[in-house]
């Protein structure tokens, strides 16, 4: 499928015209701690040298020959080592700008090769991880999205609101390079998507609600078959909202306290199998897999009116 097929494609060797334009910052690795501590020395001593010779020209050289030969040659050694104490300041600012996150792990979704190619060497400068799933450990989702921050919905999509991570546009590793620093996550978080509308602020909303709020309350069984994606994924997402997963239909707790919800999807179903399987008791809901992914797109938990299989509740009433 999509999601695993676009991360399995061999990265292309042609540079892209962004990375050309990045030229020699592009192209430079990561400084260790103990290559930044010997830079920073060698500038230490070129700045002693400075001060040295800052000195000796105001005073004056004694051993100056009547030609003024030394002197000059002082005052090249002094411009000499300017330039290379510049040189050295450059190299540590430009390879020192990506960095200031501290352990980002980054997953991409709906990305092509040579962007999916630029995610990495934005992980590499920033010294985060990089993954093709998204685990515990996962703190950003770049997402493709149009110019208005709009995403496709896909499972990491989903996963990563779910999950509450940040869903960033691609423009924000764009943007970081061409500004040579990591810039403010909030300025390129997708606002919506092309289902559920563009501006809901569902990965915002999520970002910053308490653990688990989403589906609070609710006993969630996943009653297979899906066809869109593995019942344990869609059970993941729904654990990761804070519902009680059912794995079994006879273990809901009818609770006072909780609501029991059947999660299906009604084209991969008959009409024979879903009257003969479901038990009839018409106080639990029974809803499309629609309403999952609607809810945790848009972080806000939609009424079970609009998603309620009505050839599974006619039986079930009986």
């Amino acid at each position: 499928d999509k999601e695993n097929s676009e991360e399995m494609i061999p990265y292309a060797s042609e540079a892209t015209p962004l990375e050309d334009s990045l030229g020699q910052f592009s192209q430079s690795e990561i400084l260790t701690t103990q290559q930044r501590d010997a830079i920073q020395n060698d500038l230490k001593q070129l700045q002693q040298k400075m001060a040295i010779i800052e000195a000796a020209l105001k005073k004056g050289s004694q051993n100056v020959d009547p030609e003024g030969w030394s002197l000059e040659r002082e005052e090249a050694d002094f411009k000499r080592e300017q330039i290379e104490t510049r040189k050295a300041q450059s190299i540590i600012r430009k390879r020192q700008l990506l960095i200031g996150r501290q352990n980002m792990s980054l997953v991409a979704s709906g990305l092509n090769q040579s962007e999916l190619k630029l995610v990495r060497k934005f992980a590499k400068k920033t010294e985060s991880t990089w993954c093709n799933k998204i685990t515990e450990k996962t703190t950003h989702v770049i997402m493709k999205t149009d110019e208005d921050l709009v995403c496709e919905r896909t499972l990491k999509y989903f996963t990563g609101v779910a999950a509450q991570k940040w869903i960033l546009s691609y423009q924000w590793i764009i943007h970081s390079f061409e500004a040579g620093r990591v810039l403010k996550e909030e300025d390129f978080e997708v606002r919506g998507d092309v289902i559920n509308g563009r501006n809901h602020q569902g990965p915002k909303r999520a970002r910053e609600s308490p653990v688990g709020k989403l589906f609070q309350g609710l006993e969630i069984c996943c009653y297979g078959p899906f066809t869109d994606m593995l019942p344990e994924q869609l059970e993941w997402i729904v654990e990761l909202c804070g519902a009680s997963l059912v794995k079994e239909l006879h273990l809901f707790t009818n609770a006072t306290n909780s609501t029991a919800v059947i999660v299906v999807q009604p084209d991969a179903w008959t009409e024979e199998t879903v009257c003969q399987e479901f038990p009839l008791q018409c106080s639990i809901a029974v809803v499309s897999c629609e309403w999952v992914l609607d809810s945790v797109s848009c972080y806000q938990c939609q009424p079970f009116n609009d998603y309620t299989i009505p050839q599974v509740l006619s039986p079930m009433s009986k």
